[in-house]
């Protein structure tokens, strides 16, 4: 809420405030989503002072608790990459991808792939199902003009336009917080961001930011704005 300003307007933003809730709760409770997203604030400065060894370190411990606890992302990531990567071999074969329509529809198909693979080893929350349903198989419908996460296993969904950050590379997605963006680029945007579609040489690898994007990032390092 305080990263976004959900329920508020933009300038209700208060990322102090988030960060401030996110060491609360991993001091006080040991939550695996708090360390997390503190772990991504340390690492980009947002927030708070910027110590990325410290939000590594983080990182590492919710990987691990995840790891005790079943969850099965690293898993989830490897097959999503084989996935992504037998889908990927049969259109660089293809020598029907030359226009720009083609490319992202290939892109999609790597990504679909590999969302489908990385869906047999996640386990939805109880909060994540909720949404997830009421937003999908019940049919209610967005506010005009807002979007869900676009992790497939987030089911948030924003309260006002822009809310949630999108993806500096290409713009087409958006994420709730850091932790979903990180988690949606090693399970399937890696393959249908703007990697795939330089692969076919339909895009530009130095791409102009937007006016409320950061700039974009290397490969394997993906950038949201603010």
């Amino acid at each position: 809420m305080h990263f976004n300003g959900s329920g508020g307007l933009r300038k209700d933003k208060d990322p102090e405030a988030g960060a401030a809730l996110c060491v609360r709760g991993n001091i006080l409770f040991n939550s695996v989503a708090a360390k997390r997203e503190l772990g991504h604030c340390l690492q980009d400065g947002f927030g708070v002072e910027r110590d990325a060894v410290l939000g590594k370190k983080l990182l590492q411990e919710a990987a691990a608790i995840d790891q005790a606890n079943g969850v099965g992302m690293d898993v989830a990531v490897v097959a999503a990459s084989a996935a992504a990567a037998e889908v990927e071999e049969v259109l660089r074969k293809r020598n029907d991808i030359n226009t720009l329509t083609k490319a992202i529809d290939a892109a999609a198909q790597v990504a679909a792939a590999a969302k489908t693979a990385a869906s047999k080893h996640l386990t939805k929350t109880s909060t994540q199902k909720f949404l997830l349903d009421w937003y999908g198989e019940c049919g209610n419908l967005l506010l005009p003009g807002t979007t869900s996460c676009s992790h497939p296993l987030c089911g948030r969904v924003e309260t006002r336009r822009h809310e949630f950050r999108r993806c500096s590379c290409c713009g087409r997605v958006r994420y709730c917080s850091r932790s979903c963006q990180s988690a949606d680029w090693r399970l399937q945007h890696k393959f249908a961001c703007l990697p795939l579609l330089e692969l076919y040489g339909w895009a530009e690898s130095d791409t102009d930011s937007m006016d409320d994007e950061t700039p974009g990032m290397p490969v394997g390092t993906p950038g949201v704005d603010a």
